[in-house]
């Protein structure tokens, strides 16, 4: 305790100390005596201070250091899986004969490079965290710059991720359920699967951002408010972030909740479709088998002159029949002439085949949405129950949420490895699968008769040699012919 400066030699008679606690209130409310104003006040700062209780620290996660390691080693792993994943799909897709004259490889390539963004951003875990963070996050060494540039890109990939899935299933329900050819796909319906899932990403990260509400998380910047929680707490003032909360409801929580249904009814509707279209082809099927085997045999009915009239409209009606028929399959191309019976019947087989198909990839790659954004739909629940903060759901938040870009690799590459061991049965699962990487897919449509005539000239050889042509050379006055 500074003691307060002597007044001449007056003697005063001593008293007693304080005690501890009355000390503290006598230094806080009454100043020293013999206390003028000329006395420096850096001397006695708490003259004229308020009894306030101390304002609680608040810290930059509920997780302890040692779990932010754990978050972030593991956010990190899966987020270098994905990132080669991605990157392997882009080759291939690169690579292939199509390579981007289809619908489905320019969305399929939209959904890559939203991953590649966000697989990136996330990789970096909590690097671009600002340091001042450091005693609570592990490897927290940034600034508020880098923490709002890779919320920023984060959100760019992980909000367009998901709605390139639901162009996709679109794109899958304008081929199967409303039989769209892909030309009236390119020109009217393509545009929106493309320009919703940037728009939506691009308007949201610009408006979060300009709100000054990506903040610390655990293992990367995330919507949030700085101090955590703050909002939370009228007598805490936020620094950054007032209306994360509804920035995250509108943005983070929305989507997660809207996209799952959207996606599920798309997948009902093909599925329904395919049903039906399964039980015309039988239908028809019957019908044009039992026509046909007539022609073939050439064994027509005697027509009476009673059921004359009633026997033409018949077979008007069965013409009718097989006209609809091949005009249904021509228009999905499979139709080819052939004079057997069972003609009709291996068309229906290979029509049914081919829906069951695409609706098997529509399936693969909405299980790999799933997959990916299950438990961040179950954290968001949790968020607003005041559950949030569960290791054990943030651990396998860290682990499945950067893993798309795997999950679509897989989809894309199964179907060729089960080709390669189809083709080959000797064929082991690694050599199918590194056969599979190699293969630059089916040839376009056209595509193999140009590639058989360029052979076909190549091979050509000139029977006979073909002769100059006369050329006429001017020297001085004199033209001759060489």
């Amino acid at each position: 305790m500074i003691l307060p400066p002597q007044g001449g030699t007056d003697s005063t008679p001593e008293k007693p100390s304080p005690q501890p606690s009355q000390q503290f209130l006598t230094d806080s409310i009454s100043p020293p005596q013999n206390v003028t104003d000329s006395t420096p006040e850096f001397l006695f700062p708490n003259i004229t201070a308020e009894i306030t209780p101390p304002q609680e620290s608040f810290k930059a996660t509920n997780f302890s250091r040692t779990q932010t390691r754990t978050l972030a080693s593991m956010q990190m792993t899966s987020s270098m899986i994905s990132l080669f994943a991605t990157i392997t799909l882009i080759t291939m897709i690169a690579r292939s004969h199509a390579k981007l004259t289809t619908i489905f490889h320019r969305l399929l390539l939209g959904l890559c490079i939203a991953d590649l963004i966000s697989s990136f951003t996330l990789s970096l875990s909590t690097a671009p965290i600002p340091s001042e963070a450091s005693n609570d996050i592990w490897n927290a060494s940034g600034i508020i710059a880098t923490c709002t540039a890779q919320g920023f890109f984060a959100f760019l990939g992980l909000l367009a991720a998901p709605f390139y899935n639901c162009s996709l299933c679109f794109y899958y329900l304008f081929v199967i359920t409303y039989n769209k050819k892909d030309e009236y796909i390119r020109k009217r319906v393509e545009p929106f699967l493309h320009a919703i899932p940037i728009m939506i990403s691009f308007i949201g990260a610009i408006i979060i951002a300009s709100k000054e509400a990506f903040n610390i998380g655990p293992s990367f910047c995330w919507i949030g408010s700085d101090p955590p929680g703050c909002f939370d707490d009228p007598n805490v003032e936020c620094n950054r972030g007032t209306d994360a909360k509804t920035l995250y409801l509108i943005f983070a929580t929305g989507p997660y909740i809207a996209l799952p249904i959207v996606i599920s009814l798309t997948m009902a509707l093909m599925y329904r479709t395919a049903k039906k279209n399964e039980k015309k082809m039988t239908g028809y099927g019957i019908h044009t088998l039992r026509l046909k085997a007539t022609v073939a045999n050439g064994n027509q009915r005697q027509e009476t002159k009673e059921s004359s009239a009633s026997s033409s409209l018949e077979r008007s009606r069965l013409s009718s029949i097989q006209k609809s028929l091949q005009t249904f399959v021509s228009s999905l191309c499979f139709w080819r002439k052939e004079d057997n019976t069972n003609a009709v019947t291996s068309r229906s087989n290979k029509l049914n085949k081919q829906s069951k198909a695409v609706i098997q990839k529509a399936w693969a790659y909405s299980l790999a949405f799933f997959a990916t954004y299950f438990f961040p739909f179950l954290l968001n629940i949790f968020s607003f129950t005041d559950r949030g903060d569960n290791f054990i759901l943030n651990l396998f938040v860290r682990i499945f949420y950067p893993l798309q870009g795997l999950f679509n690799f897989m989809v894309f590459i199964y179907p060729r490895i089960t080709s390669a061991r189809q083709r080959d049965k000797s064929l082991t699962f690694s050599r199918a699968f590194i056969r599979a990487i190699q293969s630059r897919g089916p040839l376009p449509k056209g595509a193999g008769k140009i590639v058989s005539r360029q052979r076909i000239e190549k091979k050509r050889v000139p029977t006979t040699e073909s002769k100059p042509f006369p050329i006429r050379v001017e020297n001085n006055d004199e033209v001759e012919k060489v």
